[in-house]
């Protein structure tokens, strides 16, 4: 879709003057605590563009492969789509979790080495990579099991971190699909969050470039060494997915 939407623009382009105007976010960016689920991030990425490259920088370069190796963490989650809440505080075992874990959780010491503990998957993980067949996930993230939450670590070398500063502040972006209510939390900083509290929207239906949250500069929070990253996700109806990777492209 992004492709499309760019040769859109240069067709344009070609005959008549374009005048550039900035689009309006259309929910709000402030930045909600970890167990909140009424407010939607924006992004800025809207078509995937030509980025100038410095001459010592590679093309293109990945940080995170999006085939990476998660451990994660199913939980059941009863949803009713025509109930107020849909998910039923009393058989919610992923809000009974996190009230147990902490609003901080996803940066807690003993909460990174318990998620560290659980079982591994190589991404993408959800239904629609099932090969057993419809609605079935190899990880048991179906059913009544909702919830998702993910947990990895990953080596930044100094050269990387050398690209990295040497980026601008949005060349860096996620390369994810993510289905849906997703919140995404690196050395311990949110740095992106999509939710619709239990409405329509909230998912990104395809492998696309996504930018991080308003406000994010991932230059100042990815770190030489050891990263660590957790996502947190909780699926409503139909098809479920997540792959997520960090990555930067020079040129399409």
């Amino acid at each position: 879709m992004k492709k499309i939407l760019s040769l859109l623009l240069a067709g344009l382009m070609m005959v008549s003057v374009v005048a550039c105007t900035t689009d309006t976010p259309d929910a709000t960016t402030t930045t909600p605590a970890a167990s909140t689920t009424t407010a939607k991030s924006t992004t800025s990425k809207t078509t995937f563009e030509q980025i100038d490259r410095p001459d010592d920088m590679p093309e293109d370069w990945i940080l995170l492969e999006s085939q990476y190796e998660w451990h994660y963490k199913t939980f059941v989650c009863p949803f009713n789509r025509d109930a107020d809440p849909q998910f039923d505080p009393e058989t919610d075992e992923m809000a009974k979790w996190l009230a147990e874990k902490g609003e901080e959780w996803y940066k807690d010491p003993a909460v990174l080495a318990e998620m560290a503990e659980w079982p591994t998957h190589t991404a993408p993980m959800g239904d629609r990579y099932d090969p057993v067949g419809e609605g079935n996930s190899p990880i048991g993230w179906g059913g009544d099991a909702h919830g998702l939450i993910c947990y990895a670590t990953f080596n930044l070398t100094a050269e990387q971190m050398e690209w990295v500063g040497k980026a601008e502040i949005n060349d860096i972006y996620m390369n994810v699909f993510y289905d849906n209510a997703f919140y995404l939390y690196i050395n311990g900083e949110l740095v992106f969050f999509e939710d619709a509290n239990g409405g329509e929207g909230d998912w990104n239906e395809s492998q696309e470039p996504v930018d991080f949250m308003d406000g994010v500069d991932i230059r100042t929070i990815l770190k030489e060494g050891e990263n660590t990253v957790v996502a947190k996700l909780k699926d409503c109806w139909g098809g479920r997915e997540f792959l997520f990777g960090l990555e930067c492209v020079y040129s399409y």
